[in-house]
Parts: structure tokens; C-alpha cells; sequence
């Protein structure tokens, strides 16, 4: 069965000449389109998962990341054969071109999306809803396979010029460096909500203490004379 693939793709190639070598290459991400006349099981879209698989009703899962668009529905015949026995109306393309990527680090929703093909680094940071305050964004990294690309975003939004920002692929993890100057520790508050228990609570004159402390409250302010004796 290999070797009659292997044959019949061949004489494809052949007919289609070395233009074919241009076509899109289906990637995780994509949305595609499978049909089979009279089968409502293929009527829904078909989204290649991170390991480069979609699942087929009454076949299981099937690798089609590295398959050529123009290739698919040759190549999902020779599956869809053992199960379905009339294949003459078969169609199969690539109804939306899209990538799957990661976002990790310092922005506020950290995790797997599916962008447009023509999406950007921005884009990529919208889907994961912006930066988060204390972002180190003068050294954004794209990791891609066993490659680190270093960048510098605060120099895109100084200039505006997108050549500075690397193109993003399928799979690729952008990863967002938290700022070494807010410490290990971030805390979010809001001092306005924080109960007042100290001796000057609604004194707007005071001194508001708060964190990591005993007694967070608002304490007055009191000057104290003291002898201030020199240092030998």
C-alpha cells in the first residue's frame, strides 16, 4: 500500500511539474475543509492539532502538518478509502490559514492560541491580552525549536519600524521577561481598600503605612524633639 502511494504521488508530482514546490504546506493551526457527498459527519471544519493531526470520523487520527494543500485530498484517500467506498466527490483545502503559538511570561493571559497566518508579534500579544506592568520589553525572546531570538519591542514602539520584530511560524512560543527591578514578588492593591486601624484613621493629614508590615493603618504624624548628639 506504501509503495502504491508512494507510486501514484509520484506521477502526481510528474503531471504537476515544479511549480508544485510553491504550494502552501498545511500547518498546526489550520482550518480545513473535508467533503464527502452524502456524509454529514464531514460537514463540520477540521482544525490540525499541535502534533500536526486531525481527527476523521470513523478513522481516527490522521498527520497531515508537512502535507501540501494540493496533495491533501490524494493523501486522505488512501485513508478514507478503508472506511468510505465511494471517494469520486472528495474535496479537501485549507479554508483558513492560521498558526498555532504559545505566549508565556509577563502578560496578563499566558497560554495556546490560533492566529491568522499574517498575524504579527503584536497581534500575538493582543490574543494574550497585553503586557503586564513590569514587562522587561526591550528583551522579548521567540523560541522555535531549539533557537532563542532576542529582540527589542520598546525599540519597535520608539520607531515603528516592524523590520525590528521577527516573523512569527507555526508552534512558535513568545515569551515575555518579567523587569529584574520589581523584585520576586508582584503584589496588586489598592491602599484606598485597605482598613484603616492605626490612630489617625480619618485624619487625611496622616501617614498611610501598608504591605508587608504588622499593623497596616493610618497613623498621625508627630514631630519629636530629640537632643541630637554628635558623633566622635
Amino acid at each position: 500500500m506504501h509503495f502504491l502511494r508512494c507510486l501514484v504521488l509520484g506521477l502526481f508530482y510528474l503531471f504537476c511539474g515544479s511549480s508544485y514546490a510553491e504550494e502552501y504546506l498545511i500547518q498546526p493551526g489550520d482550518e480545513l475543509t473535508i467533503t464527502i457527498p452524502g456524509e454529514e459527519a464531514f460537514s463540520v471544519p477540521f482544525t490540525v492539532n499541535r502534533d500536526g493531526d486531525i481527527h476523521l470520523p470513523e478513522i481516527g487520527r490522521v498527520r497531515v502538518a508537512g502535507v501540501y494543500e494540493e496533495e491533501l485530498p490524494l493523501f486522505l484517500t488512501e485513508f478514507l478509502a478503508n472506511v468510505y467506498r465511494d471517494l469520486t466527490g472528495l474535496d479537501a483545502f485549507v479554508a483558513k490559514k492560521q498558526m498555532l503559538i504559545f505566549v508565556s511570561g509577563y502578560v496578563k493571559e499566558p497560554g495556546e492560541y490560533v492566529i491568522p497566518r499574517s498575524a504579527t508579534i503584536q497581534t500575538a500579544l493582543q490574543y494574550a491580552g497585553g503586557l503586564r506592568s513590569g514587562a522587561q520589553i526591550n528583551k522579548l525572546q521567540l523560541r522555535r525549536l531549539d533557537t532563542q531570538i532576542y529582540f527589542d519591542y520598546k525599540s519597535y514602539l520608539d520607531s515603528g519600524d516592524t523590520s525590528q520584530l521577527p516573523r512569527l511560524r507555526a508552534m512558535d512560543e513568545l515569551f515575555v521577561p518579567a523587569s529584574p527591578i520589581i523584585g520576586n514578588v508582584e503584589m496588586e492593591f489598592d491602599p484606598a481598600k485597605i482598613p484603616d486601624s492605626g490612630d489617625a484613621a480619618r485624619d487625611n493629614t496622616a501617614i498611610k503605612v501598608f504591605g508587608e508590615v504588622k499593623s497596616p493603618g493610618s497613623f498621625s504624624f508627630r514631630h519629636l524633639d530629640r537632643q541630637i548628639v554628635p558623633f566622635h
